[in-house]
């Protein structure tokens, strides 16, 4: 990969390149909390200055060493220098593809690029983000991996514990603030908590605020699934801890993906099937 030189001024306006769009709709990234919410943002063209006005607790300094980072792998580049179609959105559907050859998750980018591209017309802003651990996550029960699914949509729960059956984990699910809790307090320490933030009585922000600083689940990763397509929210749930961010209407295969992500199991290839999975409304 050719190696850009940068000078960041964070007077200059930059946007996400077809790239970087990849990293916000792939179903999985190894980019940094701070990266991923400057991309974020950056979907539309944006000042840095401004850029760093929306990033919590975000100096100059962070700023301009992030975005050169970015620039420097070609997620990001100057607006005058971005291809960007007519009506300000990222050309999904044509998106460089030129990654790791090695990545099995290439051609599924490919495939979500195409539905991502469809759901930003139809309903604004969308994301399928999961930041891929280290390492595969040793369960924590020593038998299989278990996921605390919080959903108050009971349809949409079933849905949830059939797929995560379907992958080997087994799931518990809580519907609203009172079952949460008894959940954390009677179950094991699950190794993936799946957040909705809409829930009946309590904020997701605050549920995931909570989560993160939980003396008991504060290592765990949460996969924050919600219907809030607004960039404010999802930056602000990866500020918060969130390790991953998709929005709704749910495509199977990116949930799918995202679990395997953050849970460090190794991406499934689907370059051969040419199809993907419905959407789970």
């Amino acid at each position: 990969m050719k190696v850009i030189n940068v000078s960041i001024d964070l007077n200059q306006t930059f946007s996400v390149t077809k790239l970087g769009s990849l990293q916000l709709t792939g179903g999985m990234t190894a980019l940094l909390s701070e990266e991923l919410q400057m991309l974020v943002l950056l979907s539309d063209p944006m000042q840095l200055r401004k850029v760093g006005s929306l990033l919590p607790g975000s100096g100059e300094g962070n700023v301009a060493d992030t975005a050169g980072a970015l620039w420097k792998r070609g997620y990001i580049v100057p607006v005058n220098e971005s291809a960007i179609e007519d009506d300000g959105s990222i050309d999904f559907l044509t998106a460089d593809i030129a990654m790791d050859p090695q990545s099995a998750a290439l051609k599924m980018a490919e495939g979500e690029l195409i539905k991502a591209r469809a759901d930003l017309k139809r309903r604004g802003f969308y994301v399928s983000i999961a930041r891929r651990a280290a390492r595969k996550v040793r369960p924590v029960n020593g038998r299989g991996h278990h996921v605390l699914v919080i959903e108050d949509d009971p349809l949409l729960a079933g849905m949830y514990r059939h797929l995560l059956s379907m992958m080997g984990c087994s799931a518990s699910t809580a519907s609203n603030r009172m079952e949460m809790e008894v959940s954390v307090r009677e179950l094991l320490r699950p190794d993936l908590v799946l957040l909705d933030l809409n829930l009946p009585d309590i904020n997701g922000f605050d549920a995931l605020h909570w989560f993160s600083n939980h003396e008991k689940f504060g290592s765990t990763p949460v996969l924050v699934a919600s219907a809030d397509t607004s960039k404010e929210a999802i930056v602000r749930a990866i500020a918060l801890g969130a390790d991953g961010y998709i929005t709704k209407p749910i495509v199977v295969d990116s949930f799918i993906d995202s679990i395997r992500a953050i849970l460090g199991m190794p991406a499934i290839d689907r370059s051969r099937e040419g199809a993907w999975s419905s959407v789970v409304s």
